[in-house]
């Protein structure tokens, strides 16, 4: 693959490029006075929903109701998973106001959802979503009982719209097939394995953590053949605030440790503990690292210092095989691969970041950025202008979780 990298000319076009990226995300927020105090009070618009999304319900659930009843409004039920092993596809699950607890949903043989990810085929989907104007809170959202085995397939959950608010805390997908999330605000985000899945819009973050358990894409552990997140897309989402109180792991908004077929579009990532999003080279011994990825038009905000060290990047895009770093903004440079062995085949276009510089990643190492400290980056660079290739990431190693990050 020929790399065919665009540098941008000059501090006064950088500043105005990330001036109007910074507009631009500006007016993709939508304000909400009562999302809480401490908590940065906006969330990405979300893109459209299916037909199904935004037909009329005909099963309902209340945080009061019983899984013995038959979920109809008379007699509403209290759980996703009662509600989804009832419904057809196609069906729409209104929740109502109010705090459910934590919801496991687990596999329906007879749901297979083709075409849900991606609303082509609204029918496919069991739909959940808030009533017109409710305020729905989660306890936790986990679908599929155990990473090891395959989860539920026909899942849409929409954050309504309207008024609306669906807010699951943090959200577990263990090998699910055809499931999306549009407009929901999670807490932290793990994806086990699976396919054909799409997070749109809503949010990410809000988690100051006593360990190193940041939202997280990876693998099945112990699986073989390997099991990877495949055909997975990540879109409109704002990732912010995911910090750590530990003074021995790393965290990131979004780590992505393995997958095939991914696409990180149009994503905003602020205020994230070492980076905004980190690409790793697999796990466990460097396996199945990401391959076949297109990042694009993400906007990276200055990332924040952790206890363990201080932060200098806002994000490692350019690790894996086959990957195209394209058009994306960041007021902070671009943690290098740490060499060739790292980056396979990657390609960069006409990106924005302090620092840039040509390189061609499945050829060479890169050289190192700019620290903007007196104290220099954990990943052993030499100081910035220097050609010395930088070394592989020092993090530290959280227990039975592979190499370090």
């Amino acid at each position: 693959m020929r790399v065919d990298t665009h540098l941008p000319r000059g501090l006064l076009a950088a500043a105005v490029v990330i001036a109007l990226a910074g507009v631009a995300a500006a007016l993709a927020i939508v304000l909400d006075e009562d999302h809480g105090a401490g908590r940065a009070a906006v969330t990405t618009s979300a893109p459209a929903m299916p037909a199904a999304g935004r037909a009329a319900a005909s099963l309902f659930l209340t945080p009061g109701g019983d899984d013995a009843a038959p979920c109809t409004s008379e007699l509403p039920c209290r759980t996703l998973d009662r509600a989804y092993h009832l419904a057809r596809p196609g069906a729409v699950v209104a929740l109502a106001a109010g705090r459910y607890g934590p919801q496991l949903v687990t596999t329906d043989p007879a749901k297979r959802g083709t075409g849900c990810e991606s609303a082509r085929r609204a029918a496919a989907c069991v739909t959940f979503r808030p009533a017109p104007g409710a305020r729905v809170t989660l306890g936790g959202l986990t679908l599929g009982a155990s990473y090891g085995h395959p989860g539920p397939s026909g899942i849409a959950l929409s954050g309504g719209g309207g008024g609306a608010v669906l807010d699951v805390g943090d959200t577990v997908l263990n090998q699910v097939r055809e499931v999306s999330l549009a407009g929901v605000r999670q807490r932290l985000l793990y994806i086990t394995g699976g396919r054909d899945m799409a997070i749109r819009g809503g949010s990410v973050g809000g988690a100051n953590l006593p360990d190193g358990t940041h939202p997280e894409i990876q693998r099945v552990y112990g699986s073989d053949p390997l099991i990877v997140p495949t055909r997975l897309t990540i879109e409109g989402v704002w990732f912010h605030d995911v910090n750590t109180t530990s003074p021995t792991a790393h965290v990131d908004c979004l780590q992505i440790e393995n997958g095939e077929d991914l696409v990180i579009r149009g994503n905003r990532f602020e205020r994230c503990g070492s980076v905004g999003l980190r690409m790793s080279y697999g796990a466990d011994g460097n396996e199945a690292p990401p391959q076949h990825v297109l990042i694009e038009d993400n906007v990276f905000g200055p990332c924040r210092d952790t206890p363990v060290s201080p932060c200098y990047y806002s994000a490692q895009l350019g690790v894996g095989r086959h990957v195209i770093v394209r058009h994306n903004t960041s007021t902070q440079a671009f943690q290098p691969a740490g060499g060739p062995r790292y980056a396979d085949h990657v390609r960069y276009e006409r990106n924005l970041a302090p620092g840039s510089a040509a390189r061609t990643a499945s050829a060479m190492s890169p050289t190192c950025g700019p620290s903007g400290r007196a104290r220099r980056p954990t990943g052993g660079c030499a100081p910035w202008g220097s050609t010395r290739p930088c070394g592989v990431s020092r993090g530290r190693r959280r227990p039975g979780r592979g190499p370090p990050r």
